[in-house]
């Protein structure tokens, strides 16, 4: 099914995007994204200057949508069996996005010198969303955490959140998104199981049912 832009900036970020997760972010140029386009350098330019104002767009609404599902997350009942959806979710958008998550060498020099993807940021709205969901996982009655425990379960949430993207593709470069996504959840699902109570632990047992 052929798919239909708005705008042609729409059009460049959606196959600059599929390039940079095939090849490889510092492995794609300009001149082959506008080739991709069938338009030339010129043309692109006018829209983003050089590959970085890609990146960086491409990064800004990975971000938003991520500030979406943690959202739609706090609005609705609180289960286990939400959040594991909404991690699984989340998942789905670190392998749409993975040429960018994967571009390493680029994201740390950023994040030492002029941090346009305002790291730190996005970092401390994370933990935060992170530390209110187990809060109101615990009020609800899902899990049952010590403040130990808790201090724990953010530090692994972090860790997941952040890395299992990169763990993911170390070794297998064309991962399906089935195989990446319902391992890494499985793995989740085991994890927050050991701290669910009898009615959590149902919730997870609701969601592994949906999973199949």
């Amino acid at each position: 099914m052929l798919k239909l832009f708005v705008t042609t900036k729409e059009k460049i970020l959606h196959v600059a995007l599929e390039l940079f997760n095939n090849k490889g972010y510092n492995e794609v140029g300009v001149r082959e994204i506008a080739r991709a386009l069938h338009m030339s350098p010129g043309n692109l330019s006018y829209h983003f200057s050089k590959k970085e104002d890609i990146f960086f767009e491409l990064m800004k609404k990975y971000s938003q949508n991520n500030d979406r599902l943690f959202e739609g997350f706090l609005g609705n009942e609180v289960t286990l069996k939400g959040f594991l959806s909404l991690m699984r979710n989340m998942l789905k958008a670190q392998y749409k996005h993975r040429g960018l998550l994967l571009a390493h060498g680029f994201i740390r020099s950023e994040i030492k010198n002029e941090d346009r993807l305002n790291y730190s940021g996005t970092s401390g709205r994370r933990t935060q969303g992170l530390a209110e969901i187990l809060y109101q996982l615990q009020i609800a009655n899902q899990i049952n955490a010590s403040k130990e425990d808790t201090e724990f379960l953010m530090g692994f949430l972090r860790l997941f959140g952040r890395f299992s993207i990169q763990e993911a593709f170390f070794q297998h470069k064309t991962r399906k998104e089935s195989e990446v996504v319902r391992y890494y959840i499985k793995m989740l699902s085991k994890q927050m199981s050991l701290f669910a109570t009898k009615k959590g632990l149902a919730s997870i047992g609701e969601f592994e049912e949906n999973m199949g």
